[in-house]
C-alpha cells in the first residue's frame, strides 16, 4: 500500500516509520533520506514475531533496519531481534510498549479484595489468534472440577457465537465489547485473566490490575508477552488439560495467587505510558542531537536496566524502558 505524504513531512528533522514491509512509502522515505541527509527512525518488533514470514519479507525487514538512522524497539527482545537483522546496537531505544494504566490501578478486583472467588476474565478479540475454542473447552474442564468457577468475557469477533453454549450452561457471562476500563464495575470478583492464545498489551492490563495471567507456551505471542515471568503469571504447556490444570491449581492455592498478584503490582510501574513517552522523547533527542532535551526528557532513563546499548556493550546509554 502506498500512502501519499504531505510535503511538510519531508521538512521535518526526523521521520519515524513503522517497520512494516507493506507500507511502500517507507522505501521512498528511506531513499530520499539517503539523498537529502534527513534522519529516519523505525518503530517495530525487530522483525515479525506473531506469524511466519517469507525469506523475501525478512530480507526487506533487514534492509529497512540497516538503512534507518535509529530503531525504536517495542521491548528488549525486539531490540535484540533488530540487532540480529542489522540494526546498530548503539542506535536503539527500547520503549517497552504500553498504554494508559492510571485508571486500571484504581479498579477493585477479587484479588486485591482477597475474596474467595473463582471468577476469571477473558479480554480481547474473539478470533483464531486467541484460541477461543481451546479456552472454552479448557474452561468446561475447570467447571467440571470446580463448580463455583465462572468466566467473564470482554471482546468481539468471528468466534463470539461459540460463547452461546457456555453461557447457556451458566458458567460464562458475556459483558460486551470495549476497553477493559469500561467494565471496571464488573471486575470486583475477578481473580485471574485467562489468555491461552496470543498475549499482547493485555500483559500491561494484568500488571496494572494485579490480576495474574494464565497462558500457554507459544511462538505467536506479541512482544509485550516478555513483561510476564514466573513471578506474575503462569505459562502452561500448549494443551487444554495442562491449561485447565494451571487454572484449577491457582484457584485452589490462594497464597500462590496472592503472591503472583503482588508480582504484577510490583512490576507495573515499569510499564506505564508515561515511562514510555519519556523514553521516546529521550530517543528523539538523541537522534536529532538536542542535548538539552536529551538531558531533561527522561531523568532516570539513562540509568535504566533496559537501556539497550549500555546493557549490551557497556557503552553510553541510548535507550530506556518502553514499547508499542
Amino acid at each position: 500500500m502506498l500512502k501519499l505524504l504531505p510535503p511538510k513531512a519531508f521538512a521535518a528533522d526526523l521521520i519515524i516509520i513503522e517497520h512494516a514491509v507493506k507500507n511502500l512509502e517507507s522505501y521512498l522515505i528511506l531513499l530520499m533520506a539517503r539523498i537529502s541527509g534527513k534522519k529516519v527512525a523505525i518503530w517495530g518488533h525487530g522483525h515479525t514475531v506473531t506469524t511466519t514470514v517469507s525469506a523475501f519479507t525478512r530480507s526487506l525487514q533487514r534492509s529497512m533496519a540497516r538503512l534507518s538512522d535509529w530503531y525504536f524497539a517495542y521491548t528488549t527482545n525486539s531490540a535484540e531481534r533488530a540487532v540480529r537483522i542489522g540494526a546498530d546496537p548503539g542506535r536503539i531505544t527500547v520503549l517497552n510498549n504500553s498504554k494508559s494504566t492510571a485508571s486500571l490501578e484504581t479498579i477493585v478486583t477479587g484479588v486485591n479484595e482477597n475474596r474467595t472467588s473463582y471468577t476469571c476474565l477473558y479480554v480481547g478479540a474473539l478470533d483464531e489468534s486467541k484460541k477461543i475454542p481451546f479456552l472454552l473447552r479448557s474452561c468446561e474442564e475447570v467447571f467440571s472440577r470446580e463448580h463455583n468457577f465462572r468466566l467473564k468475557v470482554i471482546g468481539d469477533g468471528p468466534d463470539a457465537r461459540q460463547l452461546d453454549g457456555p453461557i447457556s450452561r451458566g458458567w460464562c457471562e458475556y459483558l460486551g465489547s470495549g476497553p477493559i476500563e469500561d467494565f471496571a464495575e464488573n471486575l470486583y470478583d475477578v481473580v485471574l485473566i485467562l489468555m491461552p492464545g496470543r498475549v499482547g498489551l493485555v500483559a500491561v492490563d494484568s500488571l496494572a490490575l494485579g490480576l495474574p495471567i494464565v497462558t500457554t507456551e507459544s511462538k505467536a505471542h506479541a512482544p509485550e508477552f516478555e513483561y510476564l515471568d514466573e513471578s506474575n503469571s503462569v505459562v502452561t504447556e500448549n494443551d487444554e488439560s495442562s491449561f485447565a490444570n494451571g487454572v484449577v491449581g491457582l484457584l485452589h492455592d490462594r497464597p500462590r495467587l496472592q503472591q503472583l498478584s503482588g508480582g504484577c503490582r510490583s512490576r507495573a510501574p515499569s510499564y506505564t505510558i508515561e515511562a514510555m513517552a519519556e523514553r521516546f522523547a529521550f530517543g528523539i533527542a538523541e537522534i536529532i542531537g538536542v542535548s538539552q532535551l536529551a538531558s531533561t526528557a527522561a531523568v532516570d532513563v539513562r540509568d535504566s536496566e533496559s537501556t539497550y546499548g549500555a546493557k549490551r556493550e557497556g557503552g553510553p546509554t541510548h535507550a530506556g524502558n518502553c514499547s508499542t
